[in-house]
């Protein structure tokens, strides 16, 4: 939903600056990523944005009783540099492998992404996420958890 909310969006604004505008591998991802979604007609529009509103509300409902949520940051482990450089199928699995952080944003809840340590050499971590309007909850426990592992350096990227 949220790729395809975005794309039925904005169709007229950032797809012709990026066409415009874009390089040839910026071109080439957004259009991997333009595959990956679909696009509403007006009705179709609407009802995703019903369906929104009823998840949301699901959530609202959880964070009564639970005031954090720990998540992964993504179903796999981070994509090498370029990744969405290697055509449609490419794309869809790193965006499928993004959805906890996807599912997140498209229902504008407070999250924040903590790094807990690297696995063979690459930076993992955890994404905590709060009740609407509730950020401070997620900047207390990211605190707790950043005092917890020691400082994370910047790293070399992999080519």
């Amino acid at each position: 939903m949220f790729f395809t909310l975005i794309r039925t969006e904005e169709k007229a604004g950032t797809s012709k600056a990026i066409e415009r505008f874009g390089d040839d591998r910026l071109r080439r991802a957004r259009a991997s990523t333009m595959a990956y979604a679909g696009e509403f007609d007006l009705e179709g529009y609407i009802q995703a944005f019903a369906r929104r509103a009823s998840i949301l509300r699901e959530w609202m409902l959880f964070f009564e009783r639970y005031p954090l949520l720990l998540l992964p940051v993504s179903w796999e482990r981070p994509f090498p540099v370029d990744f969405d450089q290697q055509g449609d199928n490419a794309v869809r699995r790193m965006l499928t492998a993004h959805h906890p952080m996807l599912a997140i944003s498209i229902l504008g809840l407070p999250a924040l992404a903590i790094p807990t340590g690297s696995a063979d050499g690459i930076p993992v971590g955890v994404q905590l996420v709060a009740a609407r309007f509730h950020e401070h909850v997620c900047l207390r426990a990211g605190e707790a958890i950043e005092a917890r592992y020691k400082v994370m350096t910047p790293i070399d990227p992999r080519f």
